[in-house]
């Protein structure tokens, strides 16, 4: 192990969505870069995501972060920032692809489709790709014509699909016929909002993704595995970290895992993580943890809990 790496015990997991507006682009190229930054000299850190590597690697690579990992596509590929190496990938089974795609087509999703170096887009409507395009973290490159599509998708490995419905009021009756159709396919599917899903091979998530990294690093201590879902969160990374904070960015994913999630805003988990990290550097021993845990961040911060019943009513005045 490299002598860098010999005091480090903790792993600090940031679950991300790039997504598609300024507020999670100011918010992941704001305080978060920096903090992620400082966390990688001192812990181990790691980033997860539903989004492609191409994104992500963006965001590390505009942050000047060169220690820790990169999980993308729900799972489908780890990345050592460092070595610039995938270190795991599982993409989509062929004989899969096609169908999961004409199947989309069909209910009208548009699809952006993560393969090996790139990203691309795919709707009937010029118009949508043309929105999404400029609103997503990178411009996509836009394929227009389905013959040219069809053979992008034949030639490549896919690893991950996000689908997207315009119309909100359609979208759950689509995705729901959708989900029966996908028991012929060996795939996960993952509903990130109201609008929104991911699709990636079944044998793949962000959970077992983390695990990997873990056993490579001789981490067994759960304890020591830190889970923070910034403006997304994976259910199974929620129930297996204990030690794990979300925040109200989240509102999506949490409001359709429970009824009552505990988080604190997005500015509480970035300056109590600021606190820790300058406790850190000054902390002559850097084996022993001084990062604020979740549980005390909670305490230390207003909390607020997920209530479907009150968020209803806020959504209907």
């Amino acid at each position: 192990m490299h002598k860098q790496e010999e005091r480090f015990t903790k792993i600090y997991v940031f679950d991300l969505n790039p997504g598609n507006d300024d507020i999670t682009k100011e918010f992941i190229m704001g305080k978060l870069s920096r903090i992620m930054k400082n966390i990688s000299l001192y812990q181990y850190f790691v980033i997860v995501s539903h989004s492609s590597l191409k994104v992500l690697k963006k965001i590390i690579n505009d942050a000047k972060i060169n220690l820790g990992y990169i999980v993308s596509d729900c799972g489908a590929r780890i990345y050592n920032i460092s070595t610039k190496k995938i270190i795991y990938e599982k993409h989509i089974e062929r004989n899969d692809i096609l169908g999961i795609s004409h199947c989309l087509m069909m209910s009208d999703f548009l699809q952006l489709i993560s393969i090996a170096n790139n990203e691309f887009i795919y709707s009937f409507d010029p118009m949508n790709e043309y929105i999404f395009s400029k609103m997503h973290y990178i411009n996509c490159n836009i394929i227009s014509a389905y013959n040219k599509f069809k053979e992008i998708l034949e030639k490549n490995s896919v690893y991950s699909f996000l689908c997207f419905q315009k119309n909100t009021l359609e979208f759950n009756q689509k995705f729901n016929n959708f989900s029966n159709v996908s028991s012929d396919w060996n795939v996960n599917i993952s509903k990130l909002s109201e609008s929104c899903f991911a699709i990636s091979h079944k044998d793949v998530n962000k959970y077992n993704a983390v695990l990997k990294i873990m056993e490579s690093k001789k981490i067994s201590n759960f304890q020591d595995v830190y889970y923070y879902g910034i403006n997304s969160i994976d259910i199974d990374c929620y129930n297996g970290f204990k030690n794990h904070l979300i925040s109200v960015s989240a509102y999506y994913e949490a409001k359709n895992f429970s009824n009552s999630i505990y988080t604190v805003s997005y500015d509480a988990i970035l300056n109590e993580l600021s606190i820790s990290l300058k406790n850190s550097v000054k902390s002559s021993n850097r084996k022993k943890n001084v990062f604020m845990n979740p549980n005390a961040l909670i305490n230390n911060s207003n909390e607020k809990t997920f209530n479907l019943k009150d968020l209803q009513e806020q959504e209907e005045k």
